[in-house]
């Protein structure tokens, strides 16, 4: 029996490539020259590459900040690589654009934001990884280099779905070299719940969030080898690496049941890689 959990398992990203404003031209001819007397505003096109895998919906988000706050859904689709967005109030200066990529099982993974301004949105820094020991937790991220720097920030949700917040109220950096953050005396138990992202903030005040980042799950351990001999079993395995670990757990089960799994032994001695058990 094999028991599948994909929850920490989503889409990679579509990332929308460019947005071109429409306008309706209006003309007059003077002295054999042909002159712009007005032009409308009729919409913005949005073109990105699709995800070239199958049970994937591609779902098109505007909203009038950079954060994607308040955002409402324009238009969904499976394979289509281009929208006009006429519904637009053209009093509006800005308007902010994502993709949301979502699978079969409805997990979702929000894209790359681009804005109708002229000016290029702040850079989105990637989250590279979230280490924890027993004393501390520290964040590490790629930074970037962008020209209107202000300031950076760090957030955390509970859930990927939920709204992420500062790790300190109202906390921001304003060193753009520093690429990582460290909470001391962090309540391990709930080590694995966190999700991560990092706000980069330009002078003018646009921001970008990164993709959101969660310390993935321990490895999958791997049996090297389990050898019968007097009544006893020498069962040796691959040691695992991750720095946050807590410990081994021997489980055993005699029906081939993956549900009904015994506790042998539990090994907190990281290097440990051998147990004699005996029947």
């Amino acid at each position: 029996m094999v028991k599948i959990d994909n929850s920490n398992f989503f889409p990679s990203p579509v990332n929308l490539l460019t947005i071109t404003k429409l306008f309706e031209i209006d003309t007059t001819i003077i002295d054999s020259i042909e002159i712009i007397i007005d032009s409308i505003l009729l919409g913005y096109e949005l073109i990105w590459n699709p995800h070239q895998g199958s049970g994937y919906t591609h779902i098109l988000e505007r909203s009038q900040t950079s954060l994607m706050e308040s955002s409402t859904e324009v238009f969904s689709t499976i394979s289509d690589s281009i929208y006009i967005d006429n519904m637009i109030n053209a009093q509006i200066e800005n308007w902010y654009y994502r993709i949301i990529i979502e699978d079969q099982f409805g997990y979702r993974t929000p894209g790359n934001v681009l804005s109708t301004s002229i000016d290029a949105m702040p850079p989105q820094w990637v989250i590279k990884s979230v280490v924890y020991d027993s004393n501390q937790l520290k964040i590490n991220w790629d930074n970037k280099f962008y020209e209107d720097y202000a300031y950076h920030q760090v957030l955390v949700s509970d859930d990927r779905k939920n709204l992420f917040t500062p790790i300190i109220e109202n906390e921001i950096i304003i060193d753009s070299t520093k690429a990582s953050y460290v909470i001391y005396n962090f309540d391990y138990s709930i080590r694995q719940y966190n999700w991560f992202a990092v706000i980069t903030a330009d002078t003018s005040g646009k921001k970008s969030i990164s993709s959101s980042y969660k310390h993935p799950p321990p490895k999958s351990p791997e049996i090297d080898s389990v050898l019968y001999n007097d009544n006893s079993f020498r069962i040796q395995w691959t040691i695992d690496t991750d720095d946050d670990f807590e410990n081994y757990q021997i489980l055993s089960t005699e029906y081939e049941d993956a549900y009904t799994l015994t506790e042998i032994k539990q090994i907190n001695l990281q290097l440990e890689d051998t147990i004699y058990h005996s029947v």
